[in-house]
């Protein structure tokens, strides 16, 4: 159980222990074969092969499609989809925190720097491996995604919230500070993504069309 939860808990290190195994062992295979042609045994290296392939025939049905990176890295799935599923939980807490039940105001400049921290965190620690980034990418859309609820459910939608001929009624103030809100996270996640090093550009356009819907969801409660 121990073992377990720590390879849950830490999933990016084993993964990129995983990975470092496989680059050594491509490494090694790579120097056994160049031994065998520098020292011209070329023939015997073939026949060795051919024996193994033999053997495998007898008591391993062959599957050409077979790819034992990828049979590596499957048998660490148990622990990527428990990871993923803690790392969610730490990118929602947050929101679900700053925007309680029966909340009024969108969250200060702190509590949106606080969420800021935790995605860039998260992106950071998954930058061991281009898939897992992909997948926590994934976790800030949803995220992204989860504070443009939040903030649309604190929309003052009363008459007096399209008012033009007074001043700023307190639900036009309420909404001007969502949107601004809004706007703030578009910005701060769009430079996150831009600070990330060798980001794998499948993840950036994940988080990038999660920020232009919230773009369009900015746009409507402007016009509201």
């Amino acid at each position: 159980m121990f073992l377990k939860q720590a390879f849950e808990g830490e999933y990016p290190k084993l993964l990129r222990l995983c990975n470092d195994l496989w680059k050594r062992l491509q490494q090694y295979s790579q120097n056994i074969q160049g031994n065998f042609s520098a020292s011209g045994t070329t023939d015997l290296f073939v026949d060795l092969q051919h024996m193994e392939d033999d053997t495998q025939d007898i008591f391993i049905p062959k599957k050409p499609d077979y790819d034992p990176e990828k049979a590596l890295k499957d048998s660490l799935q148990p622990y990527e989809a428990a990871y993923l599923s803690k790392s969610l939980s730490q990118l929602f807490d947050p929101i679900n925190l700053v925007f309680p039940p029966g909340g009024r105001n969108p969250p200060s400049s702190d509590e949106l720097d606080g969420i800021i921290k935790t995605i860039a965190s998260e992106l950071n620690v998954a930058a061991v491996d281009a898939n897992l980034t992909l997948a926590v990418s994934k976790n800030v859309a949803k995220t992204i995604q989860l504070y443009g609820v939040k903030s649309e459910q604190l929309l003052s939608t009363q008459g007096d919230a399209s008012q033009v001929i007074g001043p700023l009624t307190e639900g036009q103030r309420r909404n001007v500070a969502i949107v601004n809100s809004l706007y703030k996270l578009h910005q701060s996640v769009t430079k996150v993504v831009s600070s990330q090093s060798s980001f794998p550009p499948a993840a950036e356009q994940t988080i990038i069309s999660a920020l232009k819907l919230e773009e369009f969801n900015m746009q409507d409660f402007i016009s509201c």
